[in-house]
């Protein structure tokens, strides 16, 4: 008599995003990647991107990682690439999930207009709203530092973007020189920084007007 087994059930495989959002920048293309998820303990997981096999176990807890490493990402170009993913058990079975991983390693363009028109500010400026504007590729967020405070918004599909810092804060500026630090931020993560320089300047000038005759009299 001989006794076998007979196991036709696929293994349990699970992907989680890769490089948390499915997209690959600039900064993450230099380090390493890791590819993880979960499975049934002992399984083998292979892990398949740009024509390079990467291979793990399932540990106790049910969990994998898989490292790739930044030599091999650094063979990415900009596009899209599937990363395969198979899992197979002690007996053969096999299950895979295939994600795609967009690369994305262009940094956003941005401008920023000149800040009130002409990069000061006056007395019956600083009591009102302070509008910041600029270009920028359609999607990124984009986030503008002055005096230590942060304000964002979205560049929209026409490429400008228009941010408006509340007349509360601009009304707390000191009289002085300021840089507004402006970061664009694309949908895969890369970023651009520029900077645009703001006097501030709400002191009302003195006129001294000499007399016109010793004795302001004129006959």
């Amino acid at each position: 008599t001989t006794t076998f087994t007979v196991d036709t059930l696929t293994p349990t495989l699970t992907l989680d995003a890769i490089a948390q959002d499915n997209r690959l920048n600039l900064a993450e293309q230099n380090q390493t990647l890791t590819v993880s998820g979960n499975g049934e303990e002992g399984d083998t997981v292979s892990v398949q991107l740009n024509g390079n096999t990467y291979t793990g176990t399932v540990t106790g807890t049910g969990s994998w990682n898989i490292d790739i490493p930044s030599a091999a990402l650094l063979d990415l170009a900009e596009g899209s690439y599937n990363v395969t993913v198979s899992v197979t058990d002690a007996v053969g079975n096999v299950s895979t999930v295939i994600r795609t991983l967009d690369v994305d390693l262009t940094p956003p363009a941005v401008t920023v207009n000149t800040v009130s028109g002409d990069g000061y500010l006056n007395a019956a400026e600083s009591n009102q709203p302070l509008v910041v504007s600029g270009t920028g590729e359609t999607g990124s967020t984009i986030s503008v530092d002055l005096n230590n405070v942060t304000y964002t918004t979205v560049v929209g599909a026409n490429g400008q973007w228009t941010l408006t810092v509340p007349n509360t804060a601009v009304n707390g500026l000191a009289d002085g020189s300021y840089t507004l630090n402006v970061t664009a931020s694309d949908q895969a993560g890369n970023t651009t920084v520029t900077t645009t320089p703001l006097t501030v300047s709400t002191s009302v000038p003195v006129i001294n007007v000499n007399d016109v005759t010793d004795n302001n009299v004129v006959d």
